[in-house]
């Protein structure tokens, strides 16, 4: 009896850890909750530090456009006023040519009178060129019925009229 004993309690010591036997679907509940939530734990651990290195990536895109922007608006305001000089000093060059040119062309006309005796002659003008080119335009339009074509032709007669009267 004795060795039965001693053989039993051995084993028994051995099932019992704690001293405190417990059903074995308890004792899986119990590990799976506690696997649930160390599980848990770790995602909300990993969840926290996605989100955190989420932010900083955020915060320094947001640094590095608010940076561009304002090299963009500084850029900007340099290359407006760069325009507004080249447009100034354009129009001090045009100005400077019209001015050269004119006094140039005063010279040609002068030195030509001076040593050629040739006097400027003025093109031949072209009288009533847009009323004569709607009449005719008009009259190959309509062809023998002239009638539309009188405004046109009123036009017409009202230039030259006008034209010989100021050349007389």
């Amino acid at each position: 009896m004795g060795q039965s004993s001693s053989t039993a309690n051995s084993v028994n010591q051995e099932n019992l850890v704690s001293g405190v036997s417990l059903d074995p679907e308890l004792e899986e509940a119990i590990v799976r909750d506690f696997s649930n939530q160390s599980l848990q734990e770790e995602w909300d651990k990993f969840r926290r530090e996605v989100i955190i290195r989420r932010n900083e990536r955020l915060e320094m895109r947001n640094a590095a456009l608010l940076e561009a922007q304002q090299r963009q608006q500084a850029n900007h305001a340099a290359l407006q006023e760069r325009l507004t000089a080249l447009h100034e000093r354009r129009d001090q060059l045009l100005a400077t040519f019209a001015d050269e040119s004119v006094s140039i062309r005063y010279d040609i006309q002068r030195l030509e009178e001076k040593y050629l005796g040739v006097a400027e002659q003025t093109p031949p003008v072209d009288y009533c060129l847009g009323e004569r080119a709607h009449w005719i335009d008009c009259s190959k339009k309509y062809g023998t019925d002239m009638r539309p074509c009188s405004d046109y032709l009123a036009a017409l007669e009202r230039c030259v009229n006008r034209t010989i009267t100021e050349s007389v």
